[in-house]
């Protein structure tokens, strides 16, 4: 249980962490 919540949690970080970027990407082509 407890290596899949980590796993969960360095996939969530991931996934904002791309998130941001695709945010800063949108803007710039604005």
């Amino acid at each position: 249980e407890v290596a899949i919540k980590r796993m969960t949690a360095t996939k969530t970080k991931e996934f904002m962490a791309e998130m941001k970027v695709l945010c800063k990407v949108h803007h710039a082509n604005l």
